[in-house]
């Protein structure tokens, strides 16, 4: 069976129920309604899907990790606000500098979005979290070698994205 059918049917089947269990933890409506339309398009990208068993479990595992990857971004954004607000009088960067840095933080949550979620969170684990690649192994249930892999593609994605590069 075709995934997009597949997919349709879930959404059918599961949309409502998934955004009031993400109402639970999101801010606003508007977040759950966002957070659930990303989670059907991440089912999408999936591999195997007409063999998932449990679609609701699945269905919380994206959830929680695209609600993780929010609270992360919003932390970073909250962090440069908040070392903004202590820097002393004088020293605070300009306006375009705030712009710059709010752009370039813009650019890596697209680069990041741009990844698939094992990807990510592989790549998040190791250079947020400072995992090793044998205990992002053993968090998302793959091999150290995929880990590698991962990781490899994440910085290949940084890379091709970086202005310097000719």
């Amino acid at each position: 069976m075709d995934d997009r059918i597949i997919v349709d049917r879930l959404f059918r089947d599961h949309n409502s129920w998934l955004i009031k269990w993400i109402r639970s933890f999101a801010k606003s409506d508007s977040h759950a309604e966002d957070i659930a339309a990303e989670v059907f398009i991440r089912l999408l990208s999936m591999d195997r899907l007409a063999a998932l068993r449990e679609p609701q479990a699945m269905m919380i595992t994206i959830a929680k990790r695209l609600m993780i990857e929010i609270f992360r971004r919003n932390q970073l954004r909250k962090d440069y606000e908040a070392e903004l607000a202590r820097a002393p009088v004088g020293t605070v960067a300009s306006p375009e500098h705030q712009l710059i840095v709010l752009e370039a933080l813009r650019e890596i949550s697209r680069i990041l979005a741009s990844m698939s979620p094992r990807a990510r969170a592989a790549f998040l684990l190791s250079h947020i979290d400072g995992m090793t690649y044998t205990d992002v192994a053993r968090e998302l249930g793959v091999s150290v070698t995929m880990v590698r892999r991962y990781i490899a593609q994440g910085l290949m994605r940084f890379y091709q994205h970086h202005p310097d590069r000719g």
